[in-house]
């Protein structure tokens, strides 16, 4: 039927957006002003055009000359039978982290904008991001 093909085409629709990454985030309102700008997905994940890599990592260098990365992170504890997944805006030069975001299992697919939390001795307050409308196909 007419309804069943327009509701195929809307999951279609919805698996090939779910295939796709931004291009970028923009990072705004962090304590730390250098954190703050426009991370692009890394060159290092992309491969004709698409994204090639399992994991994804943005880039950034500061007006100051840092280098940051926005980046998922495994993170594991004990008597836990599965991995969670952080997401940490970090300098890459020096490991040091600035800001964290802790996902629930239903988020670990996408780069959080919202509940950005402060590492301890980070600068308040947390940043918020917003997501570039270009996407790489994954």
């Amino acid at each position: 039927s007419q309804e069943h093909k327009l509701f195929g085409l809307k999951e279609i629709e919805y698996l090939i957006d779910a295939c796709r990454l931004p291009e970028a985030y923009i990072v705004k309102g962090a304590g730390y002003e250098f954190v703050n700008g426009r991370y692009e997905i890394s060159p290092l994940v992309i491969s004709n055009g698409c994204v090639s890599a399992q994991t994804f990592t943005y880039e950034r260098t500061s007006d100051c000359g840092k280098k940051l990365v926005l980046q998922p992170c495994l993170m594991t504890e004990p008597g836990k039978s599965h991995c969670d997944v952080w997401f940490y805006l970090s300098s890459s030069t020096t490991g040091v982290d600035y800001y964290f975001h802790e996902t629930n299992p239903n988020e670990e697919q996408a780069v959080p904008l919202r509940g950005w939390k402060c590492i301890v001795g980070s600068k308040h307050p947390p940043p918020t991001l917003e997501q570039s409308s270009n996407t790489i196909p994954f």
